[in-house]
């Protein structure tokens, strides 16, 4: 047979060794990718991503654990948050530049779902199914109620008054109506305490409605749109709230490696630059949620380093939204003593909402 030089080359014994070492090199690569997305697949989603966690209880411990770690933000028993904070004094020109967006209050209903569709409208039959809705629990039917026929919300509430186990909504409700059960008394008596003026309040049936409608309280969604966490933008929500005790105040945010820090669980710095000096405290790093302690403690800290006598204050709630209200610390201390405001913890919103 003649000589054929492509055969020797095909069964060249180098060659042949150089393309087996190729393609076991491929076979590994390609062996290793699999392995590395089947492992980004089916690895359980952390808690600090938003995702919703089955095993509850190693969340809850982490997170209680975290915040164990840090400084407490309420001293001595006290209502208000207080942020341990670092001041600085600093220049005009090192104050970051104002922001875009204005300062905005979520409307988010402050007494939850509104009463069964079969008592919606008006008439008695209504003001009774109302009543009976109030009676069971809910405090949006004595809301309305309130705003039917304030007497027999009024009547409704005395009935309700010494029972124990209420909501903390539907408590401070039965507090302000059975106290006040006239149209402009409860708005007179907050006003007396130096709380909000009695200008245009007497619709409301309770003391939040009346601090919503007087600019004094936000419902705040606790989850965050996207990562890192906007707490710069949370802290301009509540800015407002103190009229102008902080109206020079600017904020601002440093998060470390932005959104890949964020998902790397890398914690927060904040913020707030008034009268030539810079508040500044960390923030924990709840992935898609607020830390609101520390978002309410630090501007507490700053209302305190500056004389003033108002203070911000979370209130309870039994639905997956926060309520923050303000005003003198004085008569916040009284309305929560007298049943009209009561105050919660600022992490049980987002404790409730991470479950439902």
């Amino acid at each position: 047979m003649a000589y054929n030089p492509r055969m020797r080359k095909a069964f060249d014994p180098a060659a042949a060794l150089a393309r087996s070492k190729q393609r076991l090199f491929l076979v590994a690569f390609l062996f290793a990718g699999a392995l590395l997305g089947a492992y980004y697949l089916l690895r359980p989603g952390p808690a600090a991503e938003g995702e919703r966690v089955e095993d509850r209880s190693t969340w809850q411990e982490e997170q209680q654990a975290r915040r164990l770690a840090r400084p407490a933000l309420r001293p001595n028993g006290e209502l208000f948050l207080i942020a341990e904070v670092e001041r600085t004094r600093t220049r005009e020109r090192e104050f970051p530049l104002p922001p875009g967006e204005g300062r905005g209050r979520s409307s988010a209903p402050l007494y939850g779902q509104g009463p069964p569709a079969h008592a919606a409208g008006g008439g008695a039959e209504v003001i009774s199914e109302l009543g009976k809705c109030a009676e069971e629990g809910r405090a949006s039917c004595l809301d309305s109620l309130a705003r039917l026929d304030r007497i027999a919300a009024a009547a409704t509430a005395r009935r309700l008054q010494g029972r124990e186990g209420l909501p903390p909504l539907l408590s401070e409700l039965v507090s302000a109506l059975s106290r006040f059960p006239a149209e402009g008394e409860l708005g007179s008596h907050l006003s007396g305490l130096g709380l909000v003026d009695a200008k245009g309040l007497e619709s409301a049936a309770g003391a939040r409605q009346a601090l919503l409608l007087a600019g004094k309280l936000a419902a705040v969604d606790p989850s965050c749109a996207a990562l890192p966490c906007e707490h710069d933008r949370l802290l301009r929500v509540l800015l407002p709230l103190v009229g102008r005790e902080l109206e020079a105040a600017e904020v601002e945010q440093l998060a470390h490696g932005g959104e890949a820090g964020a998902r790397a669980g890398h914690d927060y710095l904040l913020r707030v630059y008034f009268r030539g000096e810079r508040h500044s405290t960390a923030a924990l790093n709840f992935g898609r949620w607020y830390d609101l302690d520390s978002s309410v403690g630090l501007l507490n800290a700053v209302l305190e380093a500056a004389g003033s006598e108002f203070r911000y204050v979370v209130l309870a709630t039994d639905r997956p939204v926060a309520i923050v209200a303000a005003g003198p610390r004085v008569a916040l201390e009284r309305a929560h003593e007298e049943g009209l405001l009561l105050v919660g913890e600022a992490s049980y919103a987002m404790n409730l909402a991470k479950w439902r």
